[in-house]
């Protein structure tokens, strides 16, 4: 079976959650969200380049800023609002799974701060994970042996985690590496994200006036 078929088979069973609930300090206290590339915010350039996929479901999770980035977020998936965002990404992402409601067999979750990640990056982590049929329940693509994001889990792990009180994602992965699929790549993209002005000069990001 080609890779476009297994993406055919796939798409009606995605769902997708997207954390934009950090502070950006270093950026000046600014949300990543709404950084632009080409004159277009980073929350809706991922969701304009990945919702071709047709996911069943689609998640955007804030925190800080949530107020400037709801309705714009609201525009693309189902906007859910972390009431205490200093507890870290791992409680977003368990919010993010909480609010789950649809009948998905695999679950992206990406990061808001990725500008070079978009549809190849997802197809990539989709088509491995379906050539490896059951031997596995998540994939996490690395660049140089360094782990990357996003990060593709099957229904079943997440329905273990989130039997699990408190479990995160992440904790998950480390308990469970015999069923993980560590797919090296030769996209950096994967490893590429935003976090200091440094990094917009890199990525060719703007702070919009």
């Amino acid at each position: 079976m080609c890779p476009k078929m297994y993406n055919n088979i796939l798409r009606s069973k995605l769902a997708i959650i997207l954390l934009a609930a950090g502070e950006g300090l270093r950026l000046g206290s600014y949300p990543k969200a709404l950084l632009e590339i080409n004159g277009v915010p980073l929350i809706q350039r991922f969701w304009n380049e990945v919702l071709p996929l047709h996911p069943i479901e689609c998640v955007t999770v804030l925190g800080f800023y949530a107020e400037r980035i709801k309705n714009l977020a609201a525009q693309y998936s189902n906007v859910i609002i972390h009431p205490n965002p200093k507890l870290g990404q791992a409680s977003s992402v368990r919010l993010g799974l909480e609010a789950l409601r649809s009948d998905f067999e695999y679950l992206i979750v990406a990061l808001v701060d990725q500008p070079t990640v978009g549809i190849n990056e997802l197809n990539l982590l989709i088509n491995y994970a379906i050539t490896l049929e059951n031997t596995i329940d998540a994939v996490v693509p690395c660049y140089r042996e360094q782990r990357g994001n996003p990060v593709l889990f099957k229904r079943k792990a997440i329905d273990e985690i989130l039997n699990t009180p408190d479990q995160s994602c992440r904790t998950w992965l480390d308990q469970n590496q015999n069923r993980v699929a560590f797919l090296e790549t030769s996209l950096d993209s994967y490893v590429r994200d935003v976090d200091d002005f440094n990094d917009l000069k890199r990525e060719g990001v703007h702070q919009p006036l």
